[in-house]
């Protein structure tokens, strides 16, 4: 560069660039048909991008995949509308757009280099898996209620993906145009099979409308048989897993409770302080109540097996796990009257809030005044 330059050091460096970019415009001429697909989640935000180039080689290089991550940081901090709008945003750690910075990435990668697609999502709980080095990126948003843990129901099901590759979330989402040109398929095929041929069409089209669940089981995520247990599909996976993850959620704060009130002074008084901190309707047996000359029989069963059990004293505070969540129990006096407060410690939610007032009403449960005076303080 020096000497075709007659050794001055800036034009030297604009030759270079010149024929830096030169080279990469012959380059980009070129097909890129390998690549990288990489999902990742940054500070929420999942992000899934392809980026291609033209041989397997440089998809695994120590050049061209930590590329591929800054195109992903950068779809995820500048939220861009589409590649053309992508390629306009500021490259990570450089002054250069992502267009500007493009040569300079051809010419040290030595091939061409396209960014194909992406996809970002700011919203609800997003799982990324990456399989096979990037030969698959997967990127899975879920809507999750009850602040439960979605990572590992997310990561099966983004491997559910990637293994089978289904063309629909759930069956709701296959068009009438699709369903109608795939039973007109199975007709066709009918028409040729010799024991079928001879069959009326409208026999014919029964028959295949009654063939669409394996259409489904096939081609529809949630109705696809669950991978790791073939006995159930992947929607009852996921509600299953989602119940698992709810009562982990709900044990883990029954003792954080425990815990505070074996911290302190283990009063009624303080016990009232606790459920009308971590409860909301102040009073009834979801928030502290208690079961007041209760015979056996009438209470809920969990609760009577603690409440009777001979060894039980005045004082005595648990975790009990019931039908209706889990419960921290409090066990004010021995004898009749009986009294059992508890605080509920499940996820809150309208369904388990008319749960506790049917549980009253079929209990026939009353509240202590003291114990109440204790919840208002």
């Amino acid at each position: 560069a020096l000497m075709e330059t007659d050794g001055d050091m800036d034009k030297a460096v604009d030759w270079l660039r010149e024929k830096g970019l030169a080279k990469a415009a012959k380059k980009s001429g070129r097909i890129a048909a390998e690549g990288m697909a990489y999902a990742t989640v940054i500070d929420g935000v999942g992000v899934v991008v392809e980026v291609n180039c033209e041989t397997d080689f440089c998809a695994k290089s120590d050049l061209f995949v930590p590329f591929v991550k800054d195109i992903a940081t950068c779809v995820a901090v500048n939220a861009p509308a589409d590649v053309d709008a992508l390629m306009n945003c500021t490259y990570p750690g450089r002054e250069l757009t992502v267009a500007e910075i493009m040569p300079e990435k051809v010419m040290s990668i030595g091939e061409n280099l396209q960014i194909r697609r992406f996809e970002r999502y700011a919203e609800n709980t997003s799982v990324a898996y990456v399989h096979a080095g990037g030969k698959i990126g997967v990127l899975v948003n879920l809507e999750v209620e009850g602040g439960i843990d979605a990572t590992t129901i997310g990561k099966d099901m983004a491997m559910q993906i990637a293994a089978l590759n289904p063309r629909f979330w759930d069956k709701s989402d296959v068009t009438e145009e699709i369903l109608a040109e795939e039973q007109k398929i199975l007709v066709a095929q009918m028409d040729n099979d010799e024991k079928m041929a001879n069959k009326p069409q409208a026999v014919k089209e029964k028959i295949a409308a009654g063939k669409m669940n394996k259409f489904f089981e096939e081609n529809c995520l949630l109705q696809q048989a669950f991978v790791k247990d073939g006995s159930m599909s992947v929607e009852q996976y996921a509600n299953a897993a989602a119940k698992a993850e709810a009562k982990k959620r709900q044990e883990a704060k029954a003792k954080e409770i425990l815990d505070e009130f074996n911290n302190s002074d283990k009063t009624a008084e303080t016990f009232g302080k606790l459920a009308s901190k971590y409860t909301t309707d102040g009073g009834s047996a979801a928030t502290g109540g208690l079961y007041e000359n209760f015979p056996k029989g009438q209470m809920v069963k969990e609760f009577e097996d603690w409440a009777f059990d001979e060894k039980r004293v005045a004082g005595d505070v648990e975790i009990v796990k019931t039908t209706y969540g889990y419960h921290i129990m409090y066990f004010i006096s021995k004898g009749l009257p009986q009294y059992l407060a508890s605080v509920k410690s499940a996820v809150e939610s309208a369904k388990i809030e008319a749960v506790y007032d049917q549980m009253e009403k079929d209990h026939k449960i009353t509240v202590n005044e003291e114990f109440e005076k204790a919840l208002s303080i």
